[in-house]
């Protein structure tokens, strides 16, 4: 890290560490598939070695009719508004660790309740199988191929099951018609197809950028999300 950027560094990290929301946040183990070459881990001290911190930022995209799709089954009756840090998932300083050649592992600290890990495989060649976790409940499972690999562009696409939980956030705490003024939390189960794409050619070489497109069979719906790791 550039010295003259530390400030701006600290300041960025903080900012990010506040602002944590509570979805899922971007895999940060998945720089594996965009390295020029296998990262090569002899023993535990390449481990420690080759830690290193990126920060994430990841957000779902529902459609403008989802409250009135959801409302009367999860929050009936009740005044509330979608609570929206349940669509976003941020981090300033998940933990990048390459456990093995083809294996890496990543931590996301989170403001304390929001805690995430990610994972990433390459059972075949170029073919990798991603998982990611959180403590509130969400999680994906993503099973892609790299199919572009030169100095413009590196693209990798795959297939995607991602699990979001969702809140209604109390508006008021007057009681509702039936005496009761409460929301629970509620799972939303999404299938789709999942891009990542990255620039070599960009100064910051491990930019990378996530698109999904994913359908949701209960409720008919389609949404989006767009994510992004990257360096200092």
């Amino acid at each position: 890290m550039n010295r003259s950027n530390l400030p701006y560094s600290l300041f960025l990290i903080l900012a990010l560490v506040i602002i944590n929301g509570c979805g899922i946040h971007a895999p940060v183990s998945e720089s594996m598939i965009i390295e020029d070459k296998p990262t090569k881990i002899e023993g535990f001290r390449d481990v420690i070695r080759l830690i290193e911190r990126k920060p994430s930022v990841s957000y779902s995209i529902y459609p403008g009719n989802f409250r009135d799709l959801t409302i009367n089954q999860h929050a009936k009756g009740v005044d509330t508004t979608l609570n929206r840090l349940w669509q976003i998932g941020i981090s300033g300083h998940s933990i990048l660790i390459r456990l093995r050649n083809n294996f890496s592992l990543g931590l996301n600290p989170g403001a304390i309740f929001n805690f995430g890990a990610d994972f990433t495989y390459e059972f075949f060649d170029r073919t990798y199988f991603t998982g990611v976790v959180n403590i509130l409940g969400s999680g994906e499972i993503i099973v892609q191929r790299k199919i572009l690999d030169n100095d413009f562009i590196i693209l990798s696409l795959g297939a995607s099951y991602r699990h979001e939980q969702m809140e209604y956030r109390l508006v008021s705490l007057k009681p509702s018609r039936t005496g009761e003024a409460k929301t629970k939390p509620f799972g939303i189960n999404l299938w789709g197809i999942r891009g990542l794409i990255a620039f070599p050619y960009l100064n910051n070489k491990d930019f990378r950028s996530i698109v999904g497109i994913y359908k949701e069979p209960n409720y008919n719906i389609l949404v989006i999300n767009l994510g992004t790791v990257f360096s200092f």
